[in-house]
């Protein structure tokens, strides 16, 4: 709870310019490290479901209508203290819709790597528990220290998996199929030492 409550606090509170720099850079990465054509189909299928999300639903031309830094609200002028807040909500919003942009890029890159991680998966959990069955045949001892950090393992992962995409700085693109693996590796060591009577 208080890694999501961080990742919004820095969602929110990230200036716009930063949060381009930092998606200029990991797209960059991805062109060095996965080709154009890889990135040109990240990137339309980010914006495509930024578009579904913010642009067809009217969220993001409302939200910056509303904190538009106008001289005038119907016949009454804004004062400076009224223009400068609605200047600097106008900017946060401009951050925030950024990020929200960035994130459907990244949750696109981690899904374009999901055909490949899928069977890796399923190989994972079904090794871990044939491997649980031949132990249980052999009537081995079933370390609970073992399946504790496994366990604790896949869901720190788990954690990471999800605070990835709102992270406010560039990743390596070939870091996402590298904790996949160690996912699917926690997984299986989990799966294999799950006590016997369960």
């Amino acid at each position: 709870m208080a890694v999501m409550v961080m990742l919004c606090a820095v969602f929110i509170l990230a200036p716009a310019p930063p949060i381009q720099r930092f998606l200029a850079q990991q797209r960059a990465w991805t062109v060095a490290s996965l080709g154009r054509a890889a990135d040109h189909e990240i990137a339309q299928r980010g914006a495509g479901w930024f578009q579904d999300v913010a642009v067809h639903t009217h969220w993001m031309r409302d939200s910056l209508r509303w904190a538009a830094p106008r001289r005038t609200e119907g016949s009454v002028p804004l004062d400076g203290t009224a223009l400068r807040l609605r200047l600097m909500t106008h900017k946060r919003l401009l951050a925030v819709w950024w990020g929200v942009y960035a994130t459907c890029y990244r949750i696109a890159m981690i899904v374009v790597w999901l055909p490949y991680a899928l069977p890796v998966f399923a190989a994972a959990l079904w090794d871990g528990w044939q491997r649980r069955r031949i132990s249980k045949w052999r009537f081995e001892f079933s370390s609970p220290m073992r399946h504790r950090y496994a366990s604790r393992g896949a869901g720190y992962l788990m954690l990471i998996a999800i605070a990835v995409p709102a992270l406010p700085f560039p990743i390596p693109p070939l870091g996402v199929p590298a904790a996949l693996g160690l996912l699917a590796l926690a997984a299986r060591f989990w799966i294999a030492s799950i006590q016997k009577r369960v």
